[in-house]
């Protein structure tokens, strides 16, 4: 039994060199794209599953193929299998820091080709070759494989090391039973448009004429967010707090606080306060609360999955393809595994997001027909009229026909989908009104920055037992982070958000200074200043993450 294990082993370890290309496109560079990308993927690794599986029968191949074949032939062979492996590992360590991180892959409309690296590719093409030809390969055969195996082991072990604690194979979305007896509370709706700049509203409303609908809402015109990405702001306004060096925490670690177990959240006060958390979300945000949770991954499962792994091949291929061949592959930003996605599932995987976005809030709003009018907290978070701008005024599919659009096609655009949230902000008020809830019902509508990431957030908020009354235009200065002190205010639960104040309430400051992030302009820090009620910047000591 040892002598056969042993045996085994060598004969693996012998043939190690003839898996080396395998190892470093199917193993390694993948496991590099996702460890830099976790929060992207959502902790979730099954998007390496079938890269490994692939390997294993690339394994199985290449070592029926070693066993098969002579010495003779295995000679020739072992040097070409081994140097093109080393050239896709130089190539991984050359890879620009650019393609290294997946924050918007429609941001690769133009690969870059520099000259310098398309001289180190001839220059580790021709070293392969001579290697190949003059070095004493028999000699060095045991060499190479364990250079193969340190590599490996390497690998191993930081991936493991780098894993985040919340890694699952499998995600499994565990609800929550509803309340048995829930309370006797007018229903919440909080509903985010993602990169709704305020300035839009008022005009698309009267161009419409659909600004009566909105009868006792309160429009803030002057509303900011506090952070210009979503990452940041998102988590600052549902869990009432600011990312600070007292946490003693990592800056994707307080992110994701506000829907993981026990941290202390809106949805979660919101929760043991007796209301059912139901969630409509673009990303995989799951708040471990929720007794109903509709996102991408249900509204369309397979094609999620099928464009991350589109989307992965395309990032291998880009960190280890010749320079000279990665605008060719990368054809007007989309690369060509995505592309073949493309003309098969009719929609673009880098603009799934704003195309499922509009079924998952048509999915919300076919739903009130059969909500209870009265302990449901509804939580939804739609990825329009972020970029890429892909729906038309009517929501749509109607994506630009050309990658090189001017400023004004992309003004256009932008207008285009935030009519298109505005119309799906009406249609959900409609149907609300349909059912006879919408007077008693408390309802939140605003975005998690502008347009560009500017600070010029949406938020609207009508009081519960309020219509009838004309749409109010607010001049006070808001910000997101009024939002949860405002739903604490209105179900009368006594908790304090540090620098934030009810909108609703009598009391509120005429002038006030406002806290301002930025998480991602720094990947080590975040930037933090204060703009003062006079509207002046004051820089403050940056955070590190």
């Amino acid at each position: 039994m040892i002598r056969r294990f042993v045996n085994t082993f060598k004969f693996i370890f012998k043939s190690l060199p003839f898996l080396f290309p395998f190892i470093i496109a199917l193993l390694i560079t993948p496991s590099l794209i996702y460890l830099s990308n976790q929060t992207y993927y959502h902790f979730n690794i099954n998007v390496l599953v079938p890269f490994w599986g692939i390997f294993c029968l690339a394994s199985i191949i290449m070592l029926w193929f070693y066993y098969k074949v002579s010495f003779k032939i295995r000679k020739i062979v072992l040097p070409l299998f081994f140097f093109s492996g080393l050239y896709l590992l130089i190539s991984e360590a050359f890879t620009p820091i650019s393609v290294g991180k997946i924050v918007d892959m429609t941001e690769l409309t133009d690969i870059k080709e520099p000259v310098l690296y398309t001289c180190i590719d001839i220059v580790l093409l021709i070293t392969a070759i001579i290697a190949g030809i003059k070095l004493p390969h028999k000699k060095l055969r045991n060499v190479y494989s364990l250079f193969i195996l340190i590599i490996l082991l390497l690998n191993t072990y930081s991936f493991i090391k780098s894993l985040h604690p919340n890694t699952h194979i499998v995600r499994t979305v565990k609800l929550q039973p509803r309340h048995k007896s829930p309370i006797k509370k007018h229903n919440i709706y909080q509903i985010a448009f993602d990169g709704y700049s305020q300035d839009y509203f008022l005009e698309i409303a009267k161009r419409n004429k659909i600004e009566n609908e909105f009868d006792g809402f309160i429009f803030y015109e002057k509303n900011l967010s506090n952070d210009r990405w979503t990452g940041g702001s998102l988590a600052s306004y549902m869990s009432g707090t600011f990312y600070s060096a007292d946490m003693r925490r990592k800056f994707d670690e307080w992110r994701f606080d506000w829907c993981e177990k026990e941290k202390p959240s809106l949805l979660t006060d919101a929760y043991n306060f007796g209301y059912n958390i139901n969630q409509y979300v673009s990303q995989l945000w799951h708040h471990f609360r929720a007794s109903s949770y509709i996102t991408i991954e249900t509204i369309a499962k397979k094609y999620y999955y099928g464009k991350l792994v589109a989307e992965m091949i395309d990032y291998i291929f880009l960190r280890l393809a010749p320079n000279f061949f990665q605008q060719e592959f990368f054809y007007k930003g989309i690369g060509l595994t995505s592309r073949i996605y493309f003309s098969v599932t009719n929609v673009n995987p880098y603009q799934a997001e704003s195309y499922y976005s509009v079924k998952i809030m048509e999915k919300l709003i076919s739903d009130e027909a059969k909500r209870a009018n009265q302990g449901e907290y509804v939580y939804a978070h739609i990825w329009i009229p972020h970029g890429p701008n892909v729906m038309d005024c009517n929501c749509q599919y109607n994506p630009p026909q050309s990658k090189a659009v001017d400023l004004r096609t992309l003004d256009r655009y932008y207008a285009s989908e935030t009519e298109c949230a505005t119309k799906l902000i009406h249609k959900f008020i409609s149907q609300l009104k349909q059912t006879g809830n919408y007077h008693d019902s408390f309802i939140i509508i605003h975005s998690d920055h502008g347009r560009n990431h500017k600070n010029d957030a949406l938020l609207m908020i009508k009081p519960p037992d309020k219509s009838g009354n004309p749409m109010v235009i607010s001049d006070l200065q808001t910000q997101l982070l009024d939002i949860p002190a405002t739903i604490y205010s209105i179900l009368d639960i006594d908790k304090t958000i540090e620098n934030a104040h009810s909108v609703l309430s009598k009391d509120f400051p005429q002038k006030r200074d406002i806290h301002m992030f930025d998480c991602y302009a720094n990947e080590l820090e975040v930037v933090h200043y204060l703009r003062t009620w006079d509207g002046k910047k004051k820089s403050l000591p940056p955070i590190k993450k």
